[in-house]
């Protein structure tokens, strides 16, 4: 859900790819494992979103140059995209 929120989000030209999604859960299960878990919670997630997917975004030009961060449009998704079941 995180990836496809980023292919739809306003400021966003080019969103999160399939990759960057198995990405996200890899690194998500590797927080995990440091903090002594076998298992990824969504805290781990959120831990790792920021800069997992910031970089793999592409901003839309007016978005760019009115100062908009790809770091803040990945927080803005996290805070709109509902915690999974």
């Amino acid at each position: 859900m995180l990836a496809d929120a980023t292919r739809h989000h306003s400021a966003v030209k080019v969103g999160c790819s399939p990759r960057g999604s198995l990405t996200l859960f890899r690194i998500a299960q590797s927080r995990a494992f440091v903090e002594g878990r076998d298992y990824a919670v969504p805290e781990d997630v959120k831990a790792v979103a920021v800069p997992t997917l910031a970089h793999r975004l592409a901003l839309e030009t007016k978005a760019k140059y009115s100062g908009v961060l790809k770091e803040d449009v990945v927080r803005e998704i996290l805070d709109s995209v509902p915690v999974g079941v």
